[in-house]
């Protein structure tokens, strides 16, 4: 029992790590990004365990930020959930712009972005990531398929107090 303990807690260790250097200014944020934009699978063995970790870091954050009790009362109760705006700065291109001017008012249309997407609380720092796009996202914490977490005390560049 001690032992698969520490094998955990080294894991934890292990994806906070990568957090925290995914969120440094660094060769890792943009090649994995543009891998999972493109959808590159020739960088898969690259970047893969790497995402993966990050990924269970961001999963690992929700499971501990509510108790299994919060978590059936949200989903029973969606008004008592607790809901967050973000945003994000971003250079689309205006193909795109028209597909997002096209679901204006079709509640059943979605966007999906492949990548891990960097955003802030504060409106102004996300205007100074982007030129053309300011994306103004609502997140519901009752979701169980929207994963997100805080990076404050992970992130390298605090004042930016970033979501990812």
């Amino acid at each position: 029992m001690k032992r698969l303990r520490r094998e955990r807690v080294k894991s934890e260790k292990l994806q906070d790590c990568c957090a925290k250097l995914y969120t440094k200014q660094c060769f890792l944020f943009p090649i994995v990004n543009t891998t999972l934009r493109d959808d590159d699978r020739t960088k898969l063995e690259t970047v893969d365990s790497y995402c993966y970790l990050v990924y269970n870091y961001i999963g690992r954050r929700i499971k501990e930020g509510h108790s299994i009790r919060r978590r059936l009362l949200e989903i029973v109760d969606p008004a008592e959930s607790q809901s967050l705006t973000v945003y994000r700065g971003d250079t689309v291109y205006h193909e795109e712009i028209e597909k997002y001017r096209q679901a204006i008012g079709h509640r059943d249309v979605y966007f999906k972005w492949l990548l891990f997407v960097s955003t802030s609380l504060d409106r102004d720092v996300a205007k100074t990531c982007g030129q053309n796009v300011l994306y103004i996202i609502e997140l519901r914490r009752y979701l169980s398929n929207v994963q997100f977490t805080y990076l404050n005390k992970t992130h390298i560049l605090k004042a930016k107090r970033k979501y990812c």
